[in-house]
């Protein structure tokens, strides 16, 4: 397949900059067995059967960007992108961790140690060709309290402006619990106290789950051939109470955003390695294919079965999902619009074919927000 298959024409003035207020004010286009309709956010409960099951995840973004000042007075930029440990013991940590991390003019800093703004925090070197870094502190605070007082929320680049306070407010779902994230699941972002309200009195059941999404899901997919794309990989975390919520659940299933279906979808696949004995089953690469002849449901139970036995799991995935494969975990998604060319079009286009077209142009002549603070979408799987 080419990479020319998933471009559309976005104009900028299409672009959210800030989201709407209140947030559940969005547009949302319903694309329901080939029919288009226009609603608003707020009306999601009369557009979802009874008793249905959203899957949301629950990723705090962190403020991810910390600007630095060396002693000789240059300007370095520090973006966290994940810990070396798991996300737990870094955020409890109280006087030193380590992360991957990009970093901006990185040639004015070749060795030694960096010092924000206000000394608190100390950054030395520990890959330069790997871009790991180790951060130290004295005061005894934990680094999830660190972070928060000396960073900043990362915006997506795109939006081409400079971080303001209210993005700490505006890129955060009102659900987001357990932090690490350095980009939001945007599409909890349209979610308010009314929405649920709405939702409860509908008996939706809501499950959480928690995929830390890294800046890789806005890295571009170059290659002509989209299949010679090297996917990003993200951290999730595996609960049995989770897995357990979905097997006794037989009402339709929707995905809150494409980091929620990346999660779905990969726990079929830890079920097919498990049932395969095969190594390191709870790390998915994109390569990877469920057994044959095993269902959704199957793959659950045998998952279910290695937790009670092994206890909660963390895992990291690195699932390309694409038109040719099959989505096997939903009835339909929850979702923005993507960028142009971007591997979430791609998981869009597998969801409901060369429809996504049609969608897309529909929303675009009805002039919908596109992108992280903009309108969204409700798919139902084809």
């Amino acid at each position: 397949m080419n990479r020319t298959e998933f471009l559309y024409d976005l104009p900028d003035k299409q672009i959210a900059k800030h989201p709407v207020n209140p947030r559940h004010n969005s547009k949302l286009l319903q694309h329901k067995h080939g029919t288009i309709s226009h609603h608003s956010f707020l009306e999601l409960d009369q557009l979802i059967p009874e008793k249905s099951q959203l899957v949301m995840n629950n990723a705090k973004v962190i403020p991810a960007r910390i600007h630095c000042q060396k002693p000789t007075g240059a300007s370095i930029e520090i973006f966290l992108l994940e810990p070396i440990d798991d996300y737990e013991t870094c955020f409890s940590a109280t006087d030193s961790c380590q992360w991957h991390v990009l970093v901006g003019n990185k040639k004015r800093w070749k060795e030694g140690s960096i010092f924000d703004i206000s000394n608190r925090l100390e950054i030395r070197w520990v890959d330069r060709e790997n871009n790991t870094v180790e951060l130290k502190w004295k005061n005894g605070t934990s680094f999830s309290s660190l972070v928060e007082s000396i960073g900043q929320i990362p915006i997506p680049p795109y939006l081409n402006r400079k971080n303001t306070a209210q993005d700490s407010l505006d890129y955060q779902t009102m659900y987001a619990k357990i932090a690490g994230s350095v980009a939001a699941p945007t599409a909890g972002l349209h979610f308010t106290k009314e929405v649920m309200a709405r939702l409860s009195k509908k008996d939706v059941n809501l499950v959480e789950t928690t995929l830390h999404v890294g800046a890789g899901t806005f890295k571009p997919v170059e290659s002509e051939n989209i299949l010679e794309h090297n996917m990003h990989s993200e951290r999730f975390e595996v609960r049995l109470e989770q897995v357990k919520s979905l097997m006794a659940h037989s009402a339709p299933r929707f995905a809150v955003g494409t980091t929620s279906l990346r999660v779905l979808e990969s726990l079929y696949l830890i079920g097919s390695k498990i049932k395969l004995g095969k190594a390191n089953p709870f790390i998915i690469l994109q390569n990877d294919a469920p057994l044959a002849g095993l269902s959704y449901s199957e793959s659950l139970e045998i998952l279910a079965e290695y937790l009670e036995v092994n206890g909660d799991q963390l895992a990291a995935t690195q699932i390309f999902i694409y038109p040719g494969k099959k989505v096997s975990s939903i009835d339909g998604l929850i979702t923005n619009f993507h960028q142009p060319g971007s591997s979430l079009l791609m998981l869009i286009a597998t969801c409901i074919g060369k429809d996504w077209k049609r969608v897309y142009s529909e929303a675009l002549k009805n002039q919908y927000r596109f992108l992280s603070y903009g309108d969204s979408s409700l798919l139902w799987l084809i």
